[in-house]
């Protein structure tokens, strides 16, 4: 009995002490104490965990829509497309494969036909010398080149590479063969396989603006005859209309020193036109 006591006594003074009692009671303040933090503790929040990256672009694709002018072996106006596939994570590799197609017809009767690839890896593009091979093959029956096809290895070297600017000269050993289209007794039928050394230079600048200019010469003599050679140069420029859209102007000039009969050694190829890159 004197348990149960005890007990009903606790509760009464519960309920004495709470709020609302002292409310019923006509109290004035109500205080209601929160636990007492000690004053040598400190209260850390959770850091809220950061995003993770986004993974960059490894893979990058160009889609070419020109218009091209030439005179030479040709004179005449057509159209021309290309692709290409570059790698971007240069610290990686470089790596890149390029098709250009040309066909045009003229009052029924065809005026363009000529097709090109080549493909490159880069070891180390980021290094200020590297090693690469690479392969490379054309057609242009207007030419009378039935086919060329090659390839090489060789190394780069980087004189200068930033964000806006890039000089560099390579050098490598080239192998190749060809098919010509030419009349009995040329001395030019068959094919022909031949041993040339290869050596480029390259140039690129970028603007604040937008415009870019590339500059880019290949000069492959024969190894055992360097009067028989190969020239090629494309200068180019172009402007950025949106982030996937540019607007070029590119002339690119090709000399074969030793053309088959009815050939002419030299010919010019200006072409504008609009670039696709996602």
């Amino acid at each position: 009995m004197r348990t149960h006591r005890i007990l009903a006594l606790g509760v009464a003074a519960l309920l004495a002490a709470s709020p609302e009692r002292a409310r019923a009671q006509g109290a004035d303040t109500v205080v209601v104490t929160a636990p007492v933090v000690p004053p040598d503790t400190v209260v850390v929040a959770e850091p809220t965990p950061a995003p993770p990256p986004p993974e960059p672009d490894r893979w990058k694709m160009g889609l070419d829509l020109l218009f091209t002018g030439t005179s030479g072996n040709e004179s005449l106006v057509v159209f021309s497309t290309g692709a290409r596939v570059t790698h971007l994570v240069k610290k990686d590799f470089e790596l890149e494969g390029a098709v250009q197609a040309r066909y045009g017809r003229s009052k029924g009767v065809e005026v363009a036909r000529s097709l090109k690839g080549s493909l490159k890896f880069d070891l180390h593009p980021e290094a200020r010398w590297s090693p690469f091979v690479f392969l490379q093959a054309e057609r242009d029956p207007f030419r009378k080149l039935d086919v060329r096809a090659g390839g090489g290895a060789g190394a780069k070297f980087t004189a200068l590479k930033s964000k806006t600017a890039e000089f560099s000269l390579s050098g490598s050993a080239l192998f190749s063969y060809e098919q010509l289209q030419s009349t009995p007794g040329s001395g030019m039928e068959g094919l022909r396989h031949n041993a040339r050394s290869s050596w480029r230079s390259h140039a690129r600048k970028e603007l604040p603006s937008g415009f870019r200019f590339e500059q880019t010469t290949f000069y492959q003599p024969l190894a055992n005859n360097s009067a028989d050679y190969l020239l090629d140069a494309k200068t180019s420029a172009r402007a950025r209309v949106t982030r996937f859209v540019a607007v070029t102007l590119t002339h690119n000039y090709q000399r074969d020193s030793t053309p088959p009969p009815e050939v002419r050694p030299d010919d010019h190829r200006v072409e504008m036109g609009l670039i696709v890159e996602f």
